[in-house]
C-alpha cells in the first residue's frame, strides 16, 4: 500500500507543476516578472497621445522634447529643431512613429508603479526605459508657441 501512496503523492506534485506553469503561461511570465509595470492598451495610448502635446526626455541622451500628436502626424522640437513624421498604435498597445527618412520605431507605453509613464523596447528582458514622459497637455502647444493661434 506504502507504494501506492508514494505513486499518488508523485502523481499529485505532477499535477501542482502542470497547473503552475500552466498558470504562468496563460497569465503570461511577463505579467509575473513585472508586476509593477502596466502596459498601456491601444484605446490608452491613442487617449493620452492624440490631439496632446507631449514633452518627453530621451533616458540615456537627457535630451528634451516637445510632441504634438495629430490623428495620424506627428510634429516634434528637440534641440530647436522640427521634425516631422507619422505615428500609429497597434492593437498589443504598441506605438510606432517614423520621423522624417528613417525606419518605423515601435515601443511600449507603461505606467510604473511609481505613476510616471515611460516607453519602454518591447522585450520581456529589457527593463531599461528608452522615454520618461513629464506632461501631456490637451491642444497643439507647439502652435500656440509659435503665436499661430
Amino acid at each position: 500500500m506504502r507504494s501506492g501512496t508514494s505513486s499518488a503523492r508523485s502523481k499529485n506534485r505532477l499535477i501542482l507543476a502542470v497547473v503552475i506553469a500552466a498558470a504562468l503561461t496563460l497569465g503570461g511570465c511577463a505579467s509575473f516578472i513585472e508586476d509593477h509595470k502596466r502596459t498601456l492598451s491601444q484605446a490608452e495610448v491613442r487617449a493620452m497621445f492624440t490631439r496632446h502635446t507631449v514633452t518627453s526626455v530621451n533616458a540615456s541622451s537627457g535630451k528634451r522634447s516637445v510632441t504634438y500628436y495629430s490623428r495620424k502626424k506627428v510634429r516634434q522640437v528637440r534641440d530647436g529643431a522640427l521634425r516631422t513624421g507619422t505615428w500609429r498604435v497597434k492593437r498589443n498597445g504598441l506605438m510606432c512613429m517614423t520621423m522624417g527618412t528613417d525606419r518605423e520605431v515601435c515601443r511600449l507605453v507603461r505606467r510604473d508603479a511609481d505613476g510616471v509613464y515611460r516607453k519602454y523596447k518591447p522585450s520581456l528582458f529589457d527593463s531599461e526605459p528608452t522615454v520618461y514622459y513629464e506632461s501631456f497637455v490637451p491642444g497643439n502647444q507647439l502652435k500656440r508657441a509659435r503665436g499661430k493661434g
